[in-house]
């Protein structure tokens, strides 16, 4: 009785519900209906796909799963707290511990039994613990007080719009701002009318304040002459444009995608149409010379006069895309067509123009790092909002500029300045570029179909082992390992034999890899077209093979590389 008492007369602290959130920052101010979707159809109606975010860090999907995780566990656990709910209810909920396993694995979409790659986004620690945990109810509390000591990552957020791209890291201060709760927000029938005249002439104040910087910014500006006021006027007659361009798309584009081909001739139609002409932008034209001085590395001319013109525009050309980027126009650089022009002018300086040594390398650390500025080495499958052309361009960039990086570092002998931990990008699709052009979700081509992004894929496959080898080769901490060396040649020697045994396969055209090519270069693929990927793979061996020379009387193993790095030579 008295036990009864004083279990009744004992008030009970108030138990605070603390509910979590069902639908998106955006959509919760505008207190409408959300169907948790990344983006959900509330930002998507009103054309703020972009900016649909969630409060607790993941995506709809993932941020609803947790939400039902934690109510079935907390009515897991809630009869310890609570003196209402019977023995027999208590027993109900104690009998049943593969409740929330089960659940989520209704829930959530199944993964495959591979190891996780770059193409998944990986799943957060309370996520990985609930599923891994489904067998017993006690780890689910575990679980629970584990994850909240960690840390969760910012979702990251991503400005992509035509005149600059930016990413949004984790120390940026978007992030913190975001974490201060929001202290009350008012619907529009409440605000008082007076209100929204203070607004307009509140953000009327703001606009003229943002012009008269942007003045004074002008004003104070050193004014310099750009070396050529007009590129139209230099470039050669239509004809010579079209053989370099075509020289250009059958050497280098299948290599290094960096342009969308289909959108480049539309653009390069306009050029001869004078109304036209005028309409399109400066960096169009930036690429445009780019390309044509590339070109003029494999064209064929007939007399002496007509190399020497041409290599003098190359010249031009490469000085004026230089001034361009880093000249007073630099900030509008800042967008995906401004990569672009940088990948295209590293390649010509390092081709067509006599750039060596030190300059070279500083010119692939800062594309690297304006390539990580613009968010390309984060997974594409992060930012929803971005169309599938979106996504495939900027896959093929990331992987045109860590071509050019790793290139530039074994040409010079310098340590990579990139980890495999510090980019979660995927690898380019199996695309033709007329697949990117339709509105719909295309499915990627099997990796046995030739297309136009084939002999870039097959590079992306062995970019990893590159990137190791180059890692054994400028290592100053560690002694080479001959027993490494002769494993990493075997696997490079494999990865050339691939490229190979692919490219000798599509000997007899098929579809539509030649009729793209044929439209685009006049060029009907065939084996040689394997050739760049395969002097991209036997450049690794020898270097690996020659720690060996010199020493064969000395180890016998080093025998082994001795003559392996001279059939290298021999080939």
């Amino acid at each position: 009785m008295s036990s009864a008492a004083s279990s009744t007369g004992s008030p009970r602290p108030k138990r605070r519900r603390r509910r979590p959130a069902r639908s998106c920052e955006q959509c919760r101010r505008r207190k409408i209906r959300c169907d948790m979707g990344q983006p959900c159809n509330g930002c998507v109606r009103a054309r703020a796909s972009m900016e649909c975010s969630y409060r607790d860090g993941g995506s709809g999907d993932a941020a609803a799963v947790p939400a039902k995780a934690r109510d079935l566990a907390s009515a897991e656990t809630r009869p310890e707290a609570g003196e209402g709910i019977g023995a027999s209810g208590r027993r109900r909920v104690a009998a049943r511990p593969a409740l929330v396993g089960d659940y989520l694995r209704a829930q959530m979409p199944r993964q495959p039994s591979r190891p996780e790659t770059d193409d998944d986004v990986p799943l957060t620690n309370q996520e990985s613990s609930l599923l891994n945990n489904d067998s017993s109810s006690r780890p689910l509390v575990s679980a629970s007080a584990s994850s909240s000591t960690c840390i969760p990552p910012h979702t990251p957020r991503l400005r992509h719009v035509p005149e600059k791209t930016k990413l949004f890291g984790q120390t940026h201060w978007l992030h913190t701002a975001e974490r201060f709760p929001i202290s009350g927000s008012f619907h529009p029938v409440q605000v008082e009318p007076w209100f929204n005249d203070a607004k307009a002439d509140l953000l009327e104040t703001l606009q003229e304040a943002r012009n008269l910087r942007f003045a004074l910014k002008k004003q104070n500006a050193a004014t310099l002459e750009q070396p050529i006021r007009d590129l139209r006027e230099t470039l050669p007659v239509k004809e010579t444009c079209d053989d370099l361009i075509r020289c250009y798309l059958r050497t280098f584009e299948p290599m290094y995608r960096i342009i969308h081909v289909p959108s480049f001739w539309n653009e390069y139609s306009q050029v001869w149409v004078g109304e036209h002409a005028s309409t399109l932008q400066p960096v169009f034209f930036i690429k445009l010379t780019l390309i044509l001085a590339l070109g003029t590395t494999f064209k064929e001319v007939s007399d002496d006069a007509e190399a020497s013109h041409l290599w003098r525009l190359a010249q031009t050309w490469i000085q004026n895309a230089q001034w361009w980027l880093t000249g007073p126009s630099e900030k509008t650089t800042y967008n995906l067509d401004g990569l672009q022009a940088f990948c295209l002018l590293l390649l010509a300086r390092q081709t067509t123009f006599n750039c060596r040594g030190a300059t070279s390398w500083l010119s692939s650390g800062s594309l690297l790092r304006a390539a990580i500025t613009m968010g390309l080495h984060r997974n594409p499958k992060l930012f929803p909002g971005l169309s599938l052309y979106q996504r495939e361009i900027r896959a093929r960039l990331w992987t045109t500029v860590l071509e050019l990086c790793v290139q530039c570092c074994l040409d010079l002998g310098l340590p990579i300045n990139l980890s495999d931990i510090d980019y979660d990008a995927c690898p380019p699709s199996n695309y033709n570029d007329s697949d990117l052009e339709s509105g719909s979700e295309q499915t990627p081509k099997p990796m046995g179909t030739p297309t136009d992004s084939s002999l870039q894929v097959l590079l992306a496959q062995s970019l990893p082992l590159r990137v190791e080898a180059i890692r054994l080769l400028n290592d100053f901490r560690h002694q080479q390992s001959y027993e490494k060396a002769l494993e990493m040649g075997t696997k490079l020697r494999t990865a050339c034999r691939d490229v190979a045994a692919f490219f000798h396969s599509t000997k007899v055209t098929d579809g539509s890899f030649a009729d793209t090519w044929q439209s685009q270069a006049e060029h009907v693929p065939s084996e040689a077209d394997g050739y760049p990927a395969e002097t991209v793979h036997h450049v690794y061996p020898p270097r690996l093979h020659a720690a060996g020379q010199g020493r064969s009387q000395i180890l016998p193993l080093s025998q082994n590389m001795c003559r392996g790095c001279l059939s290298y030579r021999i080939q």
